[in-house]
């Protein structure tokens, strides 16, 4: 198993198995709707098994995250389950606090436990920056893998889970029509916030990933998987397939040139 840094180009294939992660603590990070779940899902399940009592922390910077899990602190053992909030005291919530305790939390953490976390870095939640983000996580003995996608399936997927409950938690049969407005906004905001991200992030040594070679066997509950084909499930699935082939180009070459 080899490691890269930011900006070398190498030909990667089926370059990392579960299987074959020797170190007890992982971070996955990418874009949303890359199969950070699924891959940290993955990642977990495979660390219980060669170390036991891993914790999976999911989103670990999110103030909502680190639900019913277990967590080995210092001394004696604590079982941390988080407060699972009502919509009212959503609303009073301090985000930096939770985000803090989070971190008072790790800091607490038997070193030697291993653990499993995600984090996106397009979302506005990363209240710390990507580099005290990760910096954390480096000072608690994380490694990372760095997760991709297609664009067109990750936008896809992203437009199916905002618009339509049904296609939250599993995928079914259902036609949905796209809104072709709302999409190119989509394709916008997504692009501009990637390449602005990638700007920003620092060098640090991670695997690279992509979500086609996660293993989806028994994945799981609540795992968001798009279907092979999504446009066998788009209405007006040939204005959606060209504007990913004509506005989307135009877009990341304006943009890149921007930022």
């Amino acid at each position: 198993m080899a490691w890269w840094r930011k900006g070398r180009k190498l030909d990667l294939n089926n370059y990392i198995m579960i299987d074959n992660l020797k170190h007890h603590r992982w971070c996955v990070f990418g874009m949303p709707r890359t199969g950070s779940h699924l891959l940290e899902y993955q990642i977990h399940k495979h660390l219980n098994e060669v170390y036991g009592d891993s914790a999976k922390l999911g989103e670990l910077f999110h103030p909502f995250s680190i639900r019913d899990t277990e967590v080995y602190l210092e001394g004696d053992t604590i079982i941390s389950n988080d407060r699972d909030y009502g919509a009212g005291e959503f609303q009073s919530v301090n985000f930096w606090e939770e985000v803090y305790r989070k971190i008072g939390l790790l800091s607490q953490a038997d070193n030697f436990q291993p653990l499993s976390c995600r984090f996106f870095y397009g979302e506005q939640y990363i209240f710390l920056g990507l580099e005290k983000t990760i910096s954390i996580l480096q000072e608690h003995n994380f490694k990372f893998i760095r997760l991709d996608r297609d664009f067109e399936k990750r936008l896809i997927s992203y437009y199916f889970a905002k618009t339509n409950d049904n296609w939250r938690y599993s995928k079914n049969e259902n036609k949905l029509f796209v809104d072709i407005s709302r999409m190119r906004r989509y394709i916008f905001q997504t692009v501009h916030t990637e390449l602005d991200y990638e700007s920003q992030l620092p060098e640090f040594e991670y695997i690279k990933m992509d979500y086609d070679d996660i293993p989806k066997d028994d994945a799981g509950k609540n795992v968001k998987v798009l279907p092979d084909d999504p446009y066998e499930h788009i209405e007006n699935a040939a204005e959606v397939k060209q504007l990913f082939e004509e506005y989307y180009p135009k877009v990341r070459d304006t943009l890149r040139d921007l930022i």
